[in-house]
């Protein structure tokens, strides 16, 4: 008798889930290995040289945890190929999604002294936002998942962390 092997989308979406509730039960270790074991999934599942948007939503939680860990230089790496996704993303137009990255990633360069790069990286956001400088406002610069689910609900996207339809 031989099991059937689990569809890969079904297996990362379930596998995203756990990595939520283990972030969300502050399990940071458990989570982000789980959150890596669903990007490889994610990604065997994107086009050659496409954009995958849940393996972007599963990159911003790595980035998260990496951050609530203590590991600036691993959010940061992280958030700078965000960054390079996401602009494939908007395919260079401005975008929310896009803007909203480049202050985490300004945050994140101010909080490892960066202060230059951030400059740069911040006004690059407003630029991308249209010129919204409310975006240089927020109270934390990993809270994106709010955000991210409205910009991708405007794009004709889903959140994969929303129930399917």
């Amino acid at each position: 008798e031989s099991l059937e092997q689990p569809d890969p989308r079904e297996l990362a979406k379930v596998m995203y889930a756990i990595g939520r509730t283990l972030h969300d039960r502050e399990e940071y270790h458990d989570a982000l290995r789980m959150y890596q074991r669903t990007l490889a999934i994610q990604k065997q599942l994107s086009p050659v040289g496409g954009v995958n948007i849940s393996a972007v939503t599963t990159m911003c939680n790595i980035a998260r945890v990496h951050h609530i860990m203590g590991d600036v230089d691993a959010a940061l790496r992280e958030n700078e190929a965000i960054v390079e996704l996401a602009e494939r993303l908007a395919q260079g137009k401005p975008h929310p999604f896009w803007a909203d990255r480049l202050v985490v990633l300004g945050h994140i360069y101010t909080e490892v002294g960066r202060f230059d790069k951030a400059m740069e990286v911040f006004e690059l956001a407003v630029n991308t936002a249209g010129g919204g400088d409310q975006l240089l406002v927020r109270s934390s610069p990993l809270d994106v998942d709010a955000r991210l689910a409205a910009s991708l609900a405007k794009a004709g996207l889903q959140h994969p962390g929303a129930a399917a339809a």
